[in-house]
């Protein structure tokens, strides 16, 4: 709970950023444009333990950010983690161009999440040219 004004917030979702690293440098993408460039780091397991010790009163924990989620060597250790210490909607914000990979294949049949939201860059092969360089 999140005390405001003396009023208790209940949170019901969270978004939590476990990598700071993206394996793309989209154009367009906002982080390139800010002044400071952004911690490349991962998320500590340590943090992100404290962290879920809180999960149980969310309905939604989304593993997104402006990082590639599923670049974190502990990703799906952190999803069942999360799991262990909630019934919330586990989700997936990602660009997909890892997905295909059979470690990535893997852990998601083994560890499933409840949604994976995909980033797509483009509807056209030409837009998505201009966009690629």
């Amino acid at each position: 709970m999140v005390e405001q004004m003396n009023h208790p917030i209940a949170l019901k979702r969270i978004n939590i950023e476990l990598s700071g690293r993206c394996n793309l440098a989209c154009d367009y993408c906002p982080i390139h444009h800010y002044a400071q460039p952004l911690d490349p780091a991962f998320m500590q397991r340590e943090v992100f333990e404290r962290l879920a010790s809180s999960f149980s009163s969310l309905d939604m924990v989304d593993f997104s950010g402006w990082g590639e989620s599923i670049l974190h060597p502990e990703f799906f250790d952190f999803v069942r983690i999360a799991r262990d210490h909630s019934a919330a909607c586990l989700t997936l914000t990602t660009n997909a161009t890892l997905l295909h990979k059979p470690k990535i294949m893997e852990g998601l049949l083994r560890d499933p999440l409840d949604a994976v939201s995909l980033s797509l860059d483009a509807a056209t092969p030409q837009t998505y040219q201009k966009l690629r360089k």
